[in-house]
């Protein structure tokens, strides 16, 4: 038998019962990577009780929120309060308040629960995800009371393209929330970020991150089904399909659908084909507003624009496969939507509008099915979805899955990164 790499890992997670929340993904990744290393995991979540619960990998922790806010599934029975909260203002008090958010309430308490001390005895490190940030004030403080390696995790950027925008017009918020961010990466032994732009971004404001700081991509799903396993999975047409997956929005960049819809519109001239544009996922009513104002303009094209409500991620990646084409709107330069990776491995055409020499645009250098769009530039993108909608119709293009994106990649780079930081 071999010798465990690890004997216990505390991971902070508050948001672990909540499917919706991205992060999730990301942490299951990592509880599998260690629990195979032989690791008891010591899971700490936020809820609306104190307890301990033994699972297969070894122990969730659920501590209360002392703001009552809802981190799972479960329905909100705070919604109502939390609306009237903010139509008071709350929002624009809060961010004054809680540095640097409103969980950082629930991680100091979590950091010094007796249930969280007692069962992270004997811990090697202390690992957490971001966003939000508090997450890691949660984890700085429980390892330096413990004097254990803290590792951070951060799927975007913490003052480098912050998703909280008045992080960017208010000069006192941005030092204040700063000073922080730089107390606890400090303190980290090793730093875990999702792009080489999040990489060269953070290195060129903080030059001491730059020796121990790791691109860790996200990953492809686990499996991903065949095809066949859905016989109809858009409506019969004559029509070819356009899929986009997705929020506009409500995700993390506040993406509009008519950046996308635009660019899509300006490249179709001389196309010579009928087809539609399948949007799939939750819509705002500003999302739906920005749609129906270029309804028209696409039908005058010959191109009908289809809405269609979120489907289960296997019932996606299935008509990922199925449909014509991909499209992806990404206004960031420095993250990779995760998206991106669902869309990579059916080997359809992708036509991302992006920034020129962002991330996504990089990709394009690896991924040939990849068709880049410079979001700033509306005079030289018209050949490029010009290739992009012969290659959806023809089928006749280049296709890869580069194995760095794969989770056995990014599983040996983790772990190996992991186990230096506490001297294995």
């Amino acid at each position: 038998m071999t010798t465990p790499s690890f004997n216990k890992v505390i991971i902070v997670a508050p948001y672990w019962r909540n499917p919706q929340h991205v992060g999730v993904y990301r942490v299951e990744r990592f509880v599998r990577w260690l629990s195979g290393e032989g690791a008891e995991v010591v899971l700490v979540r936020a809820g609306r009780r104190d307890r301990a619960i033994k699972t297969s990998f070894g122990l969730e922790i659920e501590i209360c929120d002392p703001l009552g806010r809802s981190w799972d599934a479960e329905p909100d029975i705070y919604a109502e309060t939390r609306k009237k909260a903010l139509r008071l203002g709350f929002s624009s008090i809060a961010k004054w308040c809680f540095n640097p958010d409103p969980a950082v309430v629930w991680a100091k308490r979590a950091a010094s629960h007796p249930l969280v001390l007692v069962n992270a005895k004997g811990a090697d490190l202390v690992l957490a995800s971001s966003p939000p940030e508090s997450v890691h004030v949660a984890a700085a403080l429980l390892a330096a009371r413990l004097k254990l390696s803290l590792i951070v995790d951060m799927r975007d950027g913490w003052l480098d393209e912050p998703l909280k925008e008045y992080l960017g017009n208010t000069p006192l918020l941005r030092w204040w929330e700063g000073r922080l961010e730089k107390r606890i990466l400090r303190q980290a032994r090793q730093i875990f970020v999702t792009s080489d732009v999040w990489q060269e971004m953070l290195a060129k404001r903080l030059p001491f991150t730059e020796a121990k700081t790791t691109v860790l991509t996200n990953c492809y799903p686990q499996s991903i089904p065949a095809v066949e396993s859905i016989p109809q999975l858009l409506p019969q047409s004559e029509k070819f399909t356009l899929l986009h997956a997705g929020s506009f929005t409500n995700s993390k960049f506040n993406n509009r659908p008519g950046l996308l819809l635009e660019r899509l519109w300006e490249g179709l001239h001389g196309v010579g084909e009928t087809f539609q544009v399948v949007l799939q996922g939750q819509l705002s009513a500003e999302d739906l507003a920005d749609i129906e104002s270029w309804r028209e303009k696409f039908e005058a094209k010959g191109a009908a624009i289809i809405l269609r409500p979120p489907v289960t991620r296997d019932h996606l990646l299935l008509q990922l496969q199925a449909a014509g084409g991909l499209l992806l709107l990404s206004a960031t330069r420095a993250s990779i939507l995760a998206k991106i990776f669902e869309y990579i491995p059916s080997r359809r055409p992708i036509l991302a509008i992006t920034f020129r020499d962002s991330s996504v645009w990089r990709l394009a250098k690896i991924v040939p099915q990849l068709f880049v769009v410079d979001i700033e530039d509306r005079i030289n993108s018209h050949s490029v979805i010009g290739k992009f909608i012969a290659a959806s119709i023809t089928n006749r293009f280049d296709s890869v899955v580069p194995a760095k994106f794969s989770e056995e990649h990014n599983r040996l780079i983790f772990l190996e990164h992991i186990k230096s930081s506490i001297g294995i």
